[in-house]
């Protein structure tokens, strides 16, 4: 393990990176039909100054930063209530 370089060290993460990546899009379902659909509807009239789509680190960031200087902030998640 010493003649581990910098350099090496980096491709082989970045390949790690890759394949996980690979297999994880490799393990979605192939079609929408064999998703299942979310049937909540929700009907309403509001308005926002921001709509931030996802709360993964750059959406809560986003969503965050525009509360903090007084924007109302909508966040819109694809994950269904309750899980």
């Amino acid at each position: 393990m010493a003649d581990l370089s910098r350099r090496s060290f980096l491709k082989g993460t970045a390949a790690a990176a890759l394949s996980m990546a690979a297999a994880s899009v490799m393990a979605q379902p192939a079609k929408a039909e064999e998703s299942v659909p979310f049937e909540k509807t929700v009907s309403w009239d509001a308005e926002f100054d921001a709509v931030v789509i996802g709360f993964g680190g750059a959406g809560a960031s986003t969503a965050i930063a525009a509360a903090d200087a007084g924007a109302k902030v909508l966040i819109v998640e694809k994950a269904p209530e309750g899980k």
